[in-house]
């Protein structure tokens, strides 16, 4: 269990914070073993001759459990939400028809994350602001040279990078 976390999700609009699920769901895969990573990408084609993609979601599946990482709905944030791909691409088809699409892509064996499948998450790094942890973004850590950031940009979605830390 995590001691001494509590639930807030704003505090005057200005940050915003990992609730205690997020930070219990985080807790839950340290130790496991990454065997999966699922991008969801969304590509905007309203304008046709202006496309627009971002990542949606990403789902790392472990051991025995899976984390996904979103944004929340206001865009403000990341987020642990339970997410479902085919719900989401209904919702999408429903609303905008074929001019907004989402697709899953296993990205397993991309640059980014083919080095880290099989190996076990040794933690994530979250900052910390006074007793709260803030979703801005979050450093998985698989070891040594083996990290991974995710942050957001509210008009290019999810953002993942190379993690080096800072001497």
């Amino acid at each position: 269990m995590v001691k001494g976390f509590f639930y807030l999700l704003t505090m005057d609009n200005k940050n915003i914070y990992f609730t205690n699920e997020s930070l219990i769901q985080f807790k839950n895969i340290e130790g496991q073993k990454l065997t999966k990573v699922m991008c969801h990408l969304w590509v905007n084609q309203i304008k046709p001759n202006e496309p627009f993609e971002l990542i949606d979601n990403i789902t790392f599946v472990f051991d025995t459990n899976s984390l996904s990482i979103n944004i929340n709905d206001d865009g403000t944030a990341l987020d642990t939400l339970h997410y479902n791909y085919n719900d989401v691409k209904k919702a999408l088809t429903a609303e905008f028809g074929e001019k907004v699409k989402i697709f899953e892509v296993d990205a397993s064996n991309t640059r980014m994350w083919k080095d880290l499948i099989g190996k076990n998450l040794v933690n994530i790094k979250l900052t910390k602001e006074n007793d709260y942890y803030l979703a801005d973004a979050l450093v998985l850590n698989f070891g040594q040279e083996d990290k991974r950031e995710i942050s957001l940009s509210p008009n290019d979605g999810l953002l993942i990078d190379f993690y080096e830390d800072h001497v």
